[in-house]
């Protein structure tokens, strides 16, 4: 079916009045301007939009419905919108149906109905309601833009957004200006897993903004790829950091409050890729490339509380691109018992990193990073120095033949500066810590000495 200006008036007089039924047929706009009025219906199989004198138009206040392709060939966004977009497109097929074309549409309302719909061209824009029944979106590497400012103007019933592919991502940006609410975006992994990511927007300062989101997963225990400008991953120790990167980025905007939940999967920390993930201990760190600190990771402090298979931090203000799930916390602690006999069990002191988690007795630092230098000092009840020494994280000493684990950056043997064993007794020390980052640490606390145990 090719349509061009002489049906015009004809076309429009039908599709207002009555529903066109051209279900096993491609529509080809061929410049025409297509009127589908409230209460009317074209319903067919592939939509062309062509050129001939003039880009093909559509005016819609009804609805189309196609179980074939979605193709703009034309130099425009096919849609002459009202300022309220009240037509719809509906997608229906079980079969995968293309949007494509050499320039992208700009829906008023984007309805998609089972089956995958794979958007083949770069843009694409949705006025009103973006809305899925049991439809799978895959963006392909290209972006799709909701121009609502609504919490709910993407709509899923059933169905997912995909963004990852085998080698990249696409994004979903949604315009929601200077709007406050909870914005979901119903990401899933290739296997339907789910993904949804939950931004709550407290505050935000411009009504020409957007976000923009995206999500795809590294090579299993290695953090690559790793995004676009980022040069570098959270640590070099891979097996702390989740198999996924997500892309939050608020654009056009000065100041910024909001709420964020990642929801991840299982795959996303298997533990035989990332052994060093305790699940409990998730965090959300973001890439700030104006940081001052040379990991930029690490602009912001790890933050969220881990529950289920989601992490969600509230209260953030960054405006930052990339996102990443990782165990922040250390596996560093100082025991509060020596017994320095020399039975290979708990004879030395110092910042421990015990085997199998090992922490009965022990002190929990519970700071981020790994530890570059350590100032250390041991005190008696007068507040006399005893024993000091200074070391690196390189340094290690087992801490005990049976115990297990090892002292980092120096130990202490019970003996005082002259070589004697101390008293049995209450001891004080003072760490101060540098981690990798350069941050100084400062910890206290009390060692009890037995020489006969």
């Amino acid at each position: 079916m090719k349509l061009n200006n002489l049906f015009k008036l004809a076309l429009a007089l039908v599709i207002c009045a009555n529903t066109l039924d051209g279900m096993s047929q491609t529509i080809i706009n061929k410049g025409a301007n297509i009127v589908v009025g409230s209460n009317a219906y074209l319903i067919g199989h592939h939509y062309v939009n062509d050129k001939g004198t003039n880009n093909g138009t559509i005016s819609i206040d009804g609805t189309i419905t196609l179980s074939g392709n979605w193709t703009n060939n034309a130099d425009n966004n096919v849609f002459i919108s009202d300022d309220t977009p009240e037509g719809t497109v509906i997608l229906k097929s079980d079969n995968e149906q293309l949007i494509g074309g050499v320039s992208p549409s700009n829906f008023e309302n984007l309805t998609i109905e089972s089956g995958t719909k794979k958007l083949m061209v770069n843009n694409n824009q949705v006025n009103g309601t973006l809305a899925s029944t049991n439809a799978i979106l895959d963006l392909n590497k290209q972006k799709i833009i909701v121009n609502n400012k609504s919490t709910d103007a993407i709509a899923f019933s059933g169905g997912y957004i995909k963004s990852e592919t085998s080698d990249t991502y696409g994004e979903v940006q949604w315009n929601i200006a200077n709007n406050t609410g909870e914005y979901k975006i119903p990401f899933a992994n290739n296997t339907g897993e789910d993904l949804e990511v939950i931004f709550n927007a407290k505050s935000m300062d411009n009504n020409t903004g957007a976000v923009v989101f995206a999500t795809y997963p590294t090579t299993d225990g290695a953090s690559d790829p790793l995004p676009i400008g980022v040069a570098a991953p959270y640590t070099k120790k891979a097996e702390r950091i989740a198999d996924r990167y997500w892309e939050v980025n608020p654009i056009n905007y000065g100041s910024v409050s909001y709420d964020l939940t990642f929801n991840y999967t299982p795959e996303d920390i298997d533990a035989t890729e990332n052994p060093k993930i305790r699940e409990p201990k998730l965090k959300m760190v973001t890439y700030s490339p104006n940081s001052s600190n040379s990991n930029k990771w690490k602009g912001m402090k790890a933050a969220g509380t881990q529950s289920g298979t989601q992490v969600k931090a509230d209260a953030l203000t960054v405006i930052n691109k990339w996102w990443t799930l990782v165990d922040a916390e250390s596996k560093y602690y100082i025991p509060n018992v020596i017994t320095p006999n020399s039975d290979g069990k708990n004879d030395l002191f110092g910042v421990t990193k015990p085997d199998d988690e090992m922490t009965d007795g022990r002190k929990d630092l519970g700071f981020e990073g790994e530890i570059a230098s350590v100032d250390a000092k041991i005190f008696n009840r007068w507040g006399k120095i005893i024993k000091k020494w200074e070391g690196t994280g390189d340094d290690e000493t087992a801490y005990g033949s049976t115990t297990g684990g090892v002292v980092l950056g120096g130990t202490w043997d019970g003996k005082n500066e002259g070589g004697k064993v101390v008293a049995d007794g209450t001891y004080f020390w003072v760490f101060d810590i540098v981690d990798d980052e350069g941050e100084t640490h400062n910890f206290q606390g009390t060692i009890n000495v037995y020489n006969n145990k």
